[in-house]
């Protein structure tokens, strides 16, 4: 039996492929009588950018600082994050132009 919130791994076929593995979130509503109206399959992270600047972000495993993902999204944009375990302790840290990367804690 599914949980209502789910975050669901689907792990790569081939042997020793580079793709990662890819990692979405299962939303469940049901009716009164316990039968399933609707099954709502989204990304496990979403990072948006409502800054009028590009930014760049990095989300970052919190105990051994390795940096799991990296890229850039543009002014008004949303980048949809399936290669992460949302599972994992994680942190994040954004740079913006003329400014450093903010320190993740």
């Amino acid at each position: 039996r599914l949980k209502r919130n789910r975050v669901v791994m689907c792990k790569t076929l081939q042997h020793g492929s580079t793709v990662p593995d890819f990692f979405y979130q299962i939303n469940l509503s049901t009716s009164h009588s316990g039968k399933i109206h609707h099954i709502n399959v989204h990304p496990p992270l979403c990072i948006e950018n409502l800054l009028p600047v590009i930014m760049e972000y990095r989300i970052i495993h919190k105990h051994t600082k390795q940096t799991l993902y990296n890229r850039s999204v543009l002014k008004g944009e949303s980048q949809f994050i399936h290669c992460v375990d949302p599972n994992l302790p994680l942190t994040m840290s954004v740079k913006i132009p003329c400014f450093g990367w903010s320190k993740s804690e």
